[in-house]
């Protein structure tokens, strides 16, 4: 009897060590590739990368080339699962998306002095004529579904929310696009965040300037090519930047006898980085 208890304990043990060494062989990459509920995504890592390269309205691509945090989030990203995301989260979770995806696309190619270079034949205008923008081209993936820049853009973000202010907060690493805000996007404050997009794009006069003496508003082209986005409603483009607008232009424009003109400025496209 002792013989058969030992021999059943012998037996007991090696079937534990190879369920144990199969465990051990399999978790690793499981663990790896477990799906991020809403309740568990968290952008404070993005935020930490943001503010260690973000250098006032530029980002220092080279560094941020070196810089192992950014992967690290992208994998985060893309074991996401943001069907389940309100509005709030969701619109916070996909401008992280398309400006993480940018930084990523640029860090790959530098060093580029602008993203133009990466569409076909590095060209804007046969990359738009022929739909083959790096934009359209270059893919990836978010929890097992494929997307592009241009499909985040404009079917997701502008599609869904309808929210002007989401181009405030998009930036495609160039010169001419906002500025690429120091911090992640959160659900908790993507309203404010919004807001304040806004008023410091309307307030960067290398971008926007209101001339009092003229009545003439100087914008971004972005304002331009969206404007739709902007006028819903029966809204003027106006009447939907003024709560932005500093208040010294914003009482300008309300007391004068006129609406203000509008000229739309020349885009650059130049690498937003500090070299430039």
């Amino acid at each position: 009897m002792e013989v058969i208890d030992r021999r059943a304990k012998i037996q007991s043990g090696l079937q534990l060590a190879i369920l144990l060494l199969v465990l051990l062989s399999w978790a690793p990459g499981t663990l790896a590739q477990a799906p991020i509920r809403a309740a568990e995504s968290d952008h404070s890592l993005f935020t930490e990368v943001l503010k260690d390269h973000v250098r006032g309205d530029r980002v220092d691509y080279a560094r941020l080339k070196l810089d192992a945090r950014l992967e690290d989030y992208i994998d985060q990203l893309q074991n996401t699962d943001p069907s389940d995301f309100g509005p709030a989260e969701a619109k916070a979770f996909w401008l992280n998306v398309y400006n993480a995806f940018t930084l990523k696309l640029i860090v790959e190619n530098y060093p580029v002095t602008s993203i133009n270079e990466l569409h076909f034949c590095g060209s804007l205008y046969l990359g738009t004529a022929l739909g083959r923008t790096v934009w359209k081209t270059w893919q990836f993936e978010i929890y097992g579904e494929t997307y592009t820049l241009d499909r985040v853009e404009h079917e997701i973000l502008r599609g869904r929310y309808r929210d002007f202010r989401v181009h405030a907060g998009l930036v495609c690493a160039s010169v001419g696009c906002p500025p690429l805000r120091a911090e992640a996007y959160e659900k908790e404050h993507i309203e404010e965040q919004l807001d304040d997009q806004m008023r410091q794009w309307l307030a960067d006069e290398n971008r926007n300037y209101y001339d009092h003496q003229s009545n003439t508003l100087h914008l971004s082209r972005i304002f331009d090519w969206f404007e739709n986005d902007f006028t819903g409603a029966g809204r003027s483009l106006v009447e939907a930047i003024l709560p932005f607008m500093r208040a010294e232009d914003r009482n300008a424009i309300e007391q004068a006898a006129q609406v203000p003109a509008v000229e739309f400025r020349d885009y650059d496209w130049s690498l937003n980085d500090p070299e430039r």
